[in-house]
């Protein structure tokens, strides 16, 4: 037979070894689980060595969202996962947050295939429909949900080319840069298995049953896992992949291994995973080329307009800043990722946390330790990581306490110190240079 190199594109799978593989997969959940799980990690292999045209990286421009969108499409399409769509596109309301990245692999200038990182937001995560999370949101800092994750046709025969090392970038992406802490995935329950028996994902166990019915993907049956990052998942990696050759190494290859193919934005001084689209990208996707925005219910559309801020983005939404329930705020809100440590004169309490949000004038915060008891109306000084270069220390009010996760929302007493205004100002800038943008593709709308 024919070999196929590693700079050239791979035959289709026939039919048969298609079938032979759906069949395979169905009889895994009928085998013992330890059986189970050294079969499944004896039949992988992982390749070191990725074509030199090959680059992973988000996607930022038009035409790499455009193409993104429809390989997701194509690939729904031919899984039976989507409606019929007359431009061949596929987006949700979950790709229109900030909050969400798209991640992609090019071979040259052609996207081959796709994966979405899911920050958790106003409005949630798509697991919600069918699952219950607040188990895991009182575990975590920052949830996101990894999905889409698409490979293009032609490519599709050497699937675990792209496969593994799209998930070693997701997983990088995720943790250094969206300061992730859990990672969600929905999957068929043909291919679950992939995340619990190699990459060491748990379950998320129901009520009512462990496989559901996903509306929003046609019906199909769908299993939840979910992964805690950090060094507890890097040891069990370690310890349960130490003894296996180099091409089985799970361990070696995400923790170890760099690969030059992957391209990560610069890194600049404050730490933070917003990326907007222009109103006129947010447009021509969700309006013109799928209607998701007119489809949205109205406490999403709301929750969507807080998010934006700007009018010329609330337009685009069809909401005015009158509209009730647009919060009648003086600056935009971003979501940002830093260490802080509060001290409550009250109590004399020294806790530790995590900045989640930030604006001019407030932040919100998760606390590591219990909740003291803190009220609305109490000083409490911040000692916030604004980079590992830049720190500033804030005085600020308690204006809400959610206790369930361990959250704040704190009021900064003026005057704002130089640092904080500088962080904000690079913040805002960023949000600000989107919204005057009028560009789509290569024309002006």
């Amino acid at each position: 037979m024919r070999q196929t190199s590693s700079d050239e594109k791979p035959r289709p799978k026939n039919k048969r070894r298609k079938y032979l593989s759906r069949l395979f997969w169905n009889l895994m959940d009928w085998l013992p689980s330890g059986l189970r799980q050294r079969w499944v990690r004896g039949i992988f292999s992982l390749d070191y060595k990725l074509p030199s045209n090959i680059v992973f990286k988000r996607a930022e421009s038009f035409d790499e969202f455009e193409q993104a969108f429809k390989v997701i499409y194509e690939s729904y399409r031919d899984l039976g996962l989507t409606k019929e769509n007359i431009n061949k596109i596929r987006v949700t309301k979950y790709n229109a947050l900030p909050s969400t990245t798209l991640l992609i692999v090019k071979e040259g200038n052609e996207v081959i295939a796709t994966m979405s990182v899911v920050v958790d937001s106003q409005l949630g995560l798509p697991i919600e429909e069918l699952w219950d999370i607040t188990e895991l949101r009182k575990k975590g800092t920052r949830l996101a949900e990894v999905s889409t994750l698409t490979i293009k046709k032609e490519w599709r025969s050497q699937r675990g080319k792209l496969l593994f090392p799209l998930c070693k970038y997701m997983w990088e992406y995720s943790y250094r840069f969206l300061g992730v802490d859990i990672l969600i995935a929905v999957t068929h329950p043909r291919v679950a298995h992939f995340y619990t028996d190699i990459l060491l994902f748990k379950e998320i166990k129901s009520q009512e049953k462990l496989v559901k019915k996903y509306a929003s993907v046609e019906g199909a049956l769908a299993k939840a896992q979910y992964l805690q990052l950090g060094e507890n998942t890097y040891n069990e990696w370690k310890r349960i992949y130490q003894n296996t050759p180099h091409e089985k190494n799970i361990y070696h290859f995400f923790v170890k291994t760099n690969f030059v193919n992957f391209k990560f934005p610069e890194k600049n001084n404050f730490i933070y995973g917003m990326s907007f689209m222009t109103p006129a990208q947010l447009e021509h996707f969700f309006l013109n080329q799928c209607n998701v925005l007119d489809d949205l219910s109205e406490s999403d559309r709301l929750a969507l307009a807080n998010l934006y801020f700007l009018d010329k983005y609330r337009s685009v939404l069809g909401i005015k800043s009158t509209t009730p329930g647009v919060f009648d705020r003086k600056h935009p809100r971003f979501d940002v990722l830093g260490h802080v440590r509060l001290f409550h004169e009250e109590t004399g309490s020294l806790l530790r946390g995590s900045m989640l949000e930030a604006s001019r004038e407030g932040l919100k915060v998760r606390l590591l330790n219990d909740l003291p008891l803190l009220k609305r109306g109490d000083v409490v000084k911040l000692n916030v990581e604004l980079s590992p270069t830049t720190k500033v220390q804030l005085q600020t009010e308690v204006k809400w306490v959610h206790d369930q996760y361990s959250r704040l929302g704190l009021k900064i007493i003026v005057p704002l110190p130089f640092e904080w205004r500088e962080f904000i100002d690079y913040l805002e800038s960023q949000l600000y240079e989107k919204a005057s943008s009028t560009k789509v593709a290569n024309r002006i709308v």
